[in-house]
């Protein structure tokens, strides 16, 4: 597909890619607990959403640039501690509020590594 895009893409193209990150703060913790044993193992829900890969940063920087495309930012958002499912609970048993959520997302900038999506902008 990212060949097909580059194909399309001109100069003034900003190619914006977000996948899960391997190194997210849930499945570190995941593995720390023992409960995985890689960080990068499909869970059930990337094979829900049919996800092909679990990417870390520099996986998805030589994805995108051996299809041509430059970087020109990269990141990483939102600290989920817990699964989506889990999160998903905590929200509707008022564990946790949009509050929180919001301070997750904020938290972000301090752990820019460990955030659940990585992402990175990228040009011809």
């Amino acid at each position: 597909m990212l060949h097909d895009i580059y194909e399309i893409a001109n100069e003034k193209t900003v190619v914006h890619i977000n996948v899960p990150n391997a190194y997210s703060m849930h499945r570190l913790l995941a593995r720390e607990s023992g409960l995985i044993d890689d960080v990068k193992a499909f869970s059930e829900r990337n094979k829900l959403l049919q996800q092909n890969n679990v990417f870390d940063m520099e996986m998805l920087i030589t994805m995108v640039e051996r299809c041509g495309f430059r970087v020109i930012e990269s990141g990483s958002y939102f600290m989920k501690p817990f699964t989506h499912w889990q999160m998903q609970k905590m929200l509707d048993e008022g564990i946790i509020d949009t509050h929180i959520l919001d301070g997750l997302y904020g938290m972000s900038k301090f752990f820019d590594e460990y955030g659940s999506e990585i992402y990175v902008n990228c040009r011809i």
